[in-house]
């Protein structure tokens, strides 16, 4: 995989920002990896983080009437 700066780069939204913010995002991101089906987080929990999802996907999920849907 490219080094943070270069995902980062490589993403539309984020391609015209000033180098500058670009490197303190890169600096500030701590790259996550998960396997199919993890939970990366539930309803309920605190925001703490900013998602970039460079590979895959997340699929989100919410219960209703006990039946889950996507």
């Amino acid at each position: 995989m490219k080094n943070t700066l270069e995902e980062l780069k490589s993403i539309e939204l984020l391609r015209d920002l000033p180098e500058a913010q670009l490197n303190w995002l890169a600096e500030k991101a701590t790259v996550r990896e998960f396997n199919a089906g993890d939970v990366v987080f539930k309803k309920g929990d605190p925001i703490e983080y900013m998602d970039v999802v460079f590979e895959g996907r997340i699929v989100f999920k919410i219960e209703q009437s006990g039946q889950f849907r996507q």
